[in-house]
């Protein structure tokens, strides 16, 4: 009988044993998967044609099994990517060096028209690599040691950017492009006076020039007016060249002016914030403005906001304007911002919609963990009321996530929170964007946003023969209407628009601010702000 129950227990203890073994490996499985990293070594000689279409053929059967918004592209811009790889295999076999190739191949990345899909530069390389454990899927790739040592050749021979900035910036309001200021929030040259209109640029209208800029970046779009845009537009171009810009000043007339471009490494830089705080409205309403979420902030910003919380918590409602803002880290608006505001746990379910490609499967399965085996097919979400499959080609399966914040140091806030968006709202702004007005934890007020803000951190993939690493999404973010969000971004509950006639009085209120932060001081030019105000107080 002794014998009898040591063998039972033997055989628990093996089974014990074999299942904990079985847990460890699937967790490894799930935050390590092997990621097939195909890049050969660098041998000093330059990349032939045929290795850079090699190169360009890999990297579009990845990103057509992965990437999932060619169809999004096609059905809202017309961009049909992928029917364009004999154009595309024909100007890369033809680029005369390996740095031009790189910068051909940059280009026709771009034409894709995703933010978060781009060719890496090799301080983008050094700056991402910097961020992920050598074990992550994301970690195998930079770690690698010939994408390293391929790396470093690009390093020492792609040419020092020679591109500078024309002095001033424009920025979207209401249709046009509105001159605001230099370089780094600098003065503008005398002869643009504050408030002028962009027209043209070297002769060709404004919206024409900026539809031709979708092949070195990622535009924004104004569905409105059927756009595509540019929220900050910049000119720039190579040191010693001019353009002619052709501008409508505040008081109606018609100027050209020939501009010079600056050296960005010594124009002068005016210094701004990352966070802005006031008292509005007699102390019953508290300001909150955020620049960035980037990861470095986090912890940076978090007793500054959390004390301007503390010494408010008893105003009538907070405002914090994310405008402009294009996203960085959800840790920062969940730990910062949200969490001390909270007196209960407030939860909105996320939806994304994911890929069947063998590559994107260990990114995927490292930030989801056991949630990869909750995934849903199409077939089983159809009984809901928003869910719309035709819009989801590019996915295969879907993934509905709790996401979650909870009460932190709170600072016992009982007021109405309004968040102030616009089209620069992107990536992990956008997240925030997406979880407010889900939850209905705050009011949106402003214009539609710039979504891609579900989901989690984009892929990335080193080229065989060349060892360029590109970087992209693999995960669909579904907004709670069925929409996707890349296409249709979040519209604010309450839609306000700011004019040129406001943004121009908003800019002489900003020039005479002597400390450039005083909000209260050019509150009457900003309808966004003002409207929030208007709301608070009802």
């Amino acid at each position: 009988m002794q014998r009898r129950v040591k063998v039972i227990l033997l055989c628990l203890a093996v089974v014990a044993i074999v299942a904990g073994i079985a847990v460890v490996g699937g967790k490894t499985w799930l935050a390590h998967g092997h990621v097939d990293v195909v890049t050969k070594p660098w041998t000093g000689t330059s990349i032939t044609g045929d290795q850079k279409v090699a190169d360009f053929e890999y990297l579009r059967t990845v990103l057509k099994e992965n990437f999932p918004y060619f169809a999004v592209k096609k059905r809202d811009l017309g961009i049909d990517w992928l029917v364009r790889s004999e154009e595309f295999e024909a100007d890369l076999r033809a680029t005369p060096d390996n740095a031009s190739y790189f910068l051909e191949l940059k280009r026709i990345v771009s034409l894709i028209q995703n933010a978060h899909t781009e060719v890496c530069t090799p301080d983008d390389v050094a700056y991402l690599a910097s961020f992920y454990p050598g074990a992550s899927p994301w970690g195998q790739v930079f770690g690698n040691v010939d994408v390293g040592n391929w790396n470093d050749y690009w390093q020492r021979v792609l040419p020092k950017t020679s591109r500078t900035s024309l002095p001033v910036l424009f920025q979207y309001v209401d249709g046009a492009y509105v001159a605001e200021s230099s370089s780094g929030g600098a003065p503008l040259p005398s002869e643009i006076p504050l408030g002028s209109v962009l027209t043209a640029v070297d002769g060709m209208p404004v919206n024409d020039y900026v539809r031709s800029l979708g092949d070195t970046m990622s535009l924004a779009r104004d569905h409105d007016r059927n756009l595509s845009i540019l929220p900050q537009l910049y000119l720039y171009d190579d040191q010693g060249k001019q353009h002619t810009v052709d501008l409508v000043a505040p008081d109606g007339v018609s100027i050209a002016v020939v501009l010079k471009g600056v050296d960005p490494t010594t124009a002068h830089r005016q210094y701004e914030p990352n966070v802005t705080t006031t008292i509005l409205d007699d102390g019953n309403v508290a300001y909150l403005g955020i620049r960035s979420l980037t990861h470095e902030a986090v912890a940076r910003d978090r007793d500054t906001i959390q004390s301007f919380l503390k010494e408010n918590r008893t105003a009538k409602a907070l405002i914090v304007d994310i405008r402009g803002n294009g996203g960085g880290d959800d840790a920062y608006w969940k730990q910062n911002v949200v969490a001390p505001l909270l007196l209960t746990p407030m939860t909105a379910v996320m939806t994304t919609g994911l890929p069947s490609g063998a590559y994107s499967a260990p990114f995927i399965r490292s930030k989801l963990g056991i949630d990869w085996f909750r995934r849903q097919t199409a077939e089983q979400l159809t009984s809901l009321e928003w869910f719309k499959p035709d819009l989801y080609t590019g996915v295969t399966s879907f993934l509905r996530q709790p996401l979650t914040v909870s009460p932190e140091d709170s600072v016992s806030f009982e007021g109405r929170v309004f968040l102030l968006v616009d089209d620069a709202v992107y990536s992990s702004a956008e997240s925030f964007a997406v979880w407010a007005k889900a939850t209905g934890w705050a009011t949106l007020v402003g214009t539609r946003t710039g979504g891609d803000g579900i989901g989690f951190d984009p892929l990335v993939v080193a080229l065989p023969n060349s060892g360029i690493v590109v970087r992209f999404p693999a995960d669909m973010g579904i907004n709670p209407d069925g929409s996707v969000n890349e296409e249709s971004q979040t519209v604010p509950d309450v839609v306000v628009r700011q004019t040129v006639a406001n943004e121009r009085m908003r800019l002489e209120l900003v020039v005479s601010d002597s400390t450039d932060v005083d909000v209260a001081h050019w509150l009457l030019g900003d309808a966004v702000l003002k409207k929030a105000i208007e709301l608070a107080k009802q």
